[in-house]
């Protein structure tokens, strides 16, 4: 399989050439060139499959043999999920009438984005020990991605990150997973701005070739494209486990969504498999995708609002480049020209064809804060379950869309009630929330993190954190 640009610049690209990327050298970012279309036969046979021999099975279609072989892939997934808590590695849980709760949040840091980093760093690791290079990472993070990111590949021999996050936007769980680190390959950064704000001096330091070739730079958020293939695992595993060998019922997913890679790797999930999956693009009061899907028009509305669901509070979703591939089939031009008015305007309108395209599968929904809480009370009360507030967005998204629908769907959990405790007090939840054990160092050790300032020059600094590492 190879790999090429939204944007046509780039193509023909391998699989250990795409991770170790970030964005592509034409200003898009990387997909496969083709996604093969599964059997009915292979997918009845991965219909009694666990999680972990799942991934052994779907990875490798998007990894040649030559460059990491099967076996080595089945490696790599056993090692990443020794320290989940849960031996099944997620979880299934049905909430009511027939609506599930997808647990992707068992993983070291409480968070979905485990499920997919962990074995990208392992892959990363491999890739760079064969080839003797050192890359630098940069990570943007909105929340969870950061602390992910930075286990993945915390003492690695071959490879610094670099983090920035923003500042007094993340909750005190996740800013303690990114900054308590204390290690010679890892960098933090406390930015006075929103995570669309701390995107600009990253997508700029990209831009520049001749820098990112002299210092070896990628991304491993999900900018990423192994980040984003390895997250369409959950889609095939949770439909099969629904609906065993019967593969002509609808699945609708309601998913949390801030950058936009988790909804993409559901369509990914569905070209893959020809399933008939429908995402539901679960959005706070930073409401873009909803307004997109609804519209047509893609147009940030002002500056990002704060809101408790902290990892989604993101106004102009990356992802967006991706999703126009997908529902253009691969139409490289017309995706470089939406971008480019993007980029010149600050909107784009999407064509006739392919909002009508989007409406076969897809659709957003907004929550606000008020509706968001209520439901993790609601949930708490009725079901007595804790949910983090990024859930609670979908599952709020879920219950209205649905009604009296007892058909099944899927509501994803990307994240553990732990790592938000002030937003579960906020729902008016009085009831204890564990806190893993392997957590109890955070709040008693050192913090690390530097800080890049309001009018400071953001790009300047991260430029000199990537020339001068720890």
């Amino acid at each position: 399989m190879k790999f090429l640009s939204t944007r046509g610049g780039v193509t023909g690209l391998s699989f250990e050439d795409a991770i170790l990327s970030g964005y592509a050298k034409d200003g898009g970012i990387l997909l496969p060139e083709s996604i093969p279309e599964m059997p009915e036969a292979t997918l009845r046979e991965w219909a009694s499959l666990s999680y972990p021999e799942l991934c052994k099975e779907i990875l490798p279609i998007f990894i040649d043999d030559s460059e990491i072989s099967k076996e080595e892939i089945g490696a790599i997934i056993d090692k990443s999920f020794l320290e989940f808590e849960v031996p099944e590695v997620v979880g299934l849980t049905l909430f009511r009438k027939g609506l599930h709760i997808g647990e992707l949040y068992h993983g070291p840091t409480g968070a979905f984005k485990d499920l997919a980093l962990s074995i990208l760093g392992q892959c990363l690791e491999l890739v760079l020990s064969r080839r003797k290079r050192r890359v630098t990472i940069l990570v943007g993070t909105s929340g969870d991605t950061g602390s992910a990111a930075i286990r993945s590949v915390r003492g690695s021999e071959w490879a610094n990150i670099i983090v920035l996050y923003p500042d007094k936007m993340v909750s005190e769980v996740q800013r303690l997973q990114m900054t308590t680190v204390d290690a010679p390959n890892v960098q933090v950064f406390a930015v006075e701005g929103t995570s669309d704000d701390l995107d600009v001096p990253i997508r700029n330091v990209f831009r520049d070739a001749g820098f990112v070739d002299k210092h070896q730079l990628c991304s491993i958020n999900s900018i990423n494209v192994g980040r984003v293939l390895f997250q369409c695992v959950h889609y095939v595993y949770y439909y099969l486990k629904l609906f065993g060998t019967d593969l002509d019922q609808v699945l609708p997913f309601y998913i949390p969504t801030g950058a936009a890679g988790h909804i993409t790797a559901g369509c990914i999930a569905r070209q893959l498999t020809n399933l008939d999956m429908y995402l539901v693009a679960a959005v706070n009061e930073n409401d873009i995708m909803s307004r997109w899907l609804e519209t047509g028009r893609f147009e940030a509305r002002g500056d990002v609002i704060p809101t408790s669901s902290n990892a989604m509070d993101i106004q102009v979703p990356y992802n967006i480049e991706r999703l126009l591939y997908y529902l253009s089939n691969g139409d490289c031009a017309l995706v470089k020209k939406l971008m480019t008015d993007l980029e010149t305007t600050g909107r784009f309108d999407m064509p006739l064809k392919l909002r009508q395209e989007a409406y076969e599968f897809m659709r957003g929904y907004s929550v606000d804060e008020g509706n968001r809480l209520s439901m993790m009370e609601y949930a708490n009360e009725c079901h007595e379950l804790i949910i983090c507030p990024h859930t609670a967005t979908a599952l709020r998204a879920a219950v209205d869309i649905r009604k009296h629908d007892s058909s099944p769907g899927v509501c994803l959990a990307t994240a553990t009630p732990a790592k938000f405790v002030s937003a579960v007090r906020k729902a008016g939840i009085t009831a204890e929330v564990l806190e893993p054990a392997s957590w109890s160092h955070l709040k008693t050790s050192k913090e690390h993190d530097k800080r890049m300032c309001k009018g400071e020059d953001w790009e300047a600094l991260l430029r000199q954190a990537i020339e001068h590492p720890n």
